[in-house]
């Protein structure tokens, strides 16, 4: 059987948050490139350093697969892992083959490794695939390639910034980390990962702490993220609180998914804190 899903967020350079569409009994997984390995992908406070390469890993898998369409067989045993995401809790861990399903079924793991940003695992055993991987492999080191090129780029988490300056550089792109809430993101400011919490200008969503049972919280929380994690946004910072929240808008299309959580009851319109928003219809 081949489960349909699309790819709601990326972990690291070979690992993909998938939320699956009917029949699959476990609609939310992450799904591991079976095979291969990417460097590892650092954390945002800096207590887990990347490697070298594993920022680029990341970002040539999240580029690629972030909002498509994939296909999965389901072979193998079910899963007996599980790993803990900031947003989704627990979910189950499997090593799987990806399809794209809209770039004619490509094997991920074949793009990411002759791309050179996965190597591939100490085979068991030998078959058409993992020889496809070792040419694949091969072909990247012979170009230099990925993680085959000395080096590689390591992001020095966290960095320092000047929440003065933030404010008044004002526009960004920005890679979405993580959602607090429906209308509280983390993000990481291009080009330089200044790491800042951001609160959408003009509504509030119901909380998601542990302490509080706010009805609808985690709900709201999980719509916003399947629209927006791991995607750039273009903001624009207005200001700041003393405890370095920063408050801002989300420009362009991406702001029609904080209209969507709006329309469904998932978060409310204050005007009376939409002090920044520079025109009414804005």
């Amino acid at each position: 059987m081949t489960y349909r899903g699309i790819v709601n967020g990326v972990l690291s350079g070979d690992s993909l948050l998938v939320r699956f569409l009917h029949p699959c009994p476990e609609a939310l997984q992450i799904i591991s490139l079976e095979n291969v390995c990417a460097p590892r992908y650092g954390s945002n406070n800096g207590d887990k350093l990347d490697q070298p390469h594993g920022s680029e890993s990341f970002e040539f898998l999240r580029q690629l697969c972030v909002g498509q369409r994939i296909t999965i067989p389901q072979n193998g045993r079910p899963s007996e892992r599980t790993r803990g995401h900031s947003i989704f809790g627990q979910l189950p861990v499997v090593f799987r083959h990806v399809s794209l399903t809209d770039q004619d079924n490509k094997d991920v793991a074949l793009l990411t490794t002759r791309a050179g940003w996965t190597r591939v695992r100490q085979p068991n055993y030998m078959d058409d695939y993992i020889e496809s991987l070792l040419e694949a492999q091969k072909k990247a080191q012979e170009e230099n390639l990925g993680i085959w090129r000395p080096n590689g780029i390591v992001r020095h988490l966290p960095v320092r910034y000047d929440p003065e300056i933030v404010v008044k550089t004002k526009y960004y792109n920005a890679l979405v980390e993580g959602v607090l809430n429906g209308t509280t993101l983390t993000l990481f400011l291009l080009p330089r990962n200044e790491y800042i919490f951001f609160q959408i200008d003009g509504c509030t969503a119901p909380s998601t702490r542990k302490d509080n049972t706010a009805e609808y919280g985690q709900e709201s929380r999980e719509f916003i993220a399947r629209f927006l994690l791991n995607r750039i946004i273009r903001i624009q910072i207005c200001d700041y609180t003393d405890n370095k929240l920063f408050i801002g808008c989300i420009l362009g299309r991406s702001d029609l998914a904080v209209r969507h959580l709006i329309e469904n009851g998932l978060a409310k319109f204050r005007p009376y804190i939409s002090q920044f928003v520079l025109t009414g219809d804005d």
